[in-house]
């Protein structure tokens, strides 16, 4: 058998032997949080006027979101702030919560 033993009973695969381990999406903030996030992406985005960024910072920007930990695959969300990434990235006036980008 390939795998080690630990101080607390459990055993240790070094390999990951045909595993899948499936990762639950994070939570998504309270109704009422995202509701105030929701109203203040709306003023960021009338006094910027509507601008849009490029097609290459855009994709940037989803590649950065699809490695972060607080990246919903399911619903292609934030789970820090809620928002809807497909919008998100767009928007020259959003930025990410955790400023990555």
């Amino acid at each position: 058998m390939d795998a080690t033993r630990q101080t607390s009973g459990r055993i240790r695969f070094k390999k990951r032997h045909g595993l899948d381990v499936k990762k639950q999406d994070p939570k998504l903030p309270s109704k009422s949080n995202m509701a105030k996030n929701t109203i203040v992406a709306a003023g960021q985005l009338i006094k910027n006027g509507f601008k849009v960024v490029s097609t290459e910072e855009r994709n940037d920007r989803e590649k950065i979101c699809q490695r972060c930990e607080h990246f919903r695959k399911k619903d292609n969300r934030c789970a820090k702030c809620g928002c809807h990434l497909q919008w998100k990235n767009r928007m020259r006036a959003w930025h990410c919560p955790e400023k990555k980008w």
